[in-house]
């Protein structure tokens, strides 16, 4: 479990390191923390769910979006 967290983080950083510079630490790190509450209290609401559709609450690019898109300057 550390290891994966470990490797998320090394992966998140330089989206979230943009983000940060893009729109302001306050205004970004808000975001994060309320979505990963969200996250949270979804994963708790389905106890019983496959590791796919849990995998799909995590993964924005599940649910049509991509991170790597909202980071690109225009």
């Amino acid at each position: 479990m550390t290891a994966a967290l470990g490797l998320a983080n090394v992966v998140a950083t330089p989206w979230r390191s943009r983000l940060i510079d893009r729109f302001g630490q306050l205004r970004v790190l808000s975001t994060l923390g309320a979505a990963h509450a969200a996250s949270l209290v979804a994963l708790a609401l389905m106890p019983t769910a496959s590791l796919a559709a849990l995998v799909a609450v995590g993964d924005p690019r599940a649910r049509g979006g991509s991170v790597s898109t909202r980071c690109r300057k225009k």
